[in-house]
């Protein structure tokens, strides 16, 4: 049912659920915001990066050709790295790493790999060559 050319002044009414076309014609108000400011204006968003003041270093013996837990899973983690000496190696962001399922393959000698923040979970390595790497948890 159209409505009349009468003015309609919608304020502080509860969400109406409308199915079909809604055409509407004239001006609308937006609180002061024409329709390009509410297009063109960036929402603001604010955050605090978590930095960390401390870390723990650790080595990890590996066995070639079979996968080992590098980290285990930490919900406090904000970061990692791990140095690997010899090559190839393979990192899973969780279980069991293998030539064919890694997140990350090292295939150069004196390798560091910076792990991102925000993974918690549990990363794990093979080494197809027996080695220690050195891991960086903060």
């Amino acid at each position: 049912m159209p409505i009349s050319s009468t003015d309609v002044n919608v304020v502080n009414t509860p969400d109406v659920n409308v199915t079909g076309t809604v055409t509407v014609s004239g001006s609308v108000t937006t609180g002061g915001l024409t329709d390009a400011q509410l297009r063109a204006t960036p929402v603001p968003v604010t955050s605090t990066a978590q930095t960390s003041s401390s870390a723990t270093v650790t080595s990890v013996v590996l066995v070639g050709n079979t996968s080992a837990t590098l980290l285990a899973a930490n919900p406090n983690r904000l970061g990692a790295s791990v140095f690997i000496a010899s090559q190839p190696a393979y990192i899973k962001f969780g279980t069991t790493a293998s030539s064919t399922s890694f997140t990350y393959k090292v295939v150069t000698n004196n390798t560091t790999v910076e792990f991102p923040s925000r993974w918690v979970g549990r990363i794990d390595i093979l080494s197809q060559n027996g080695q220690t790497v050195t891991v960086t948890e903060y």
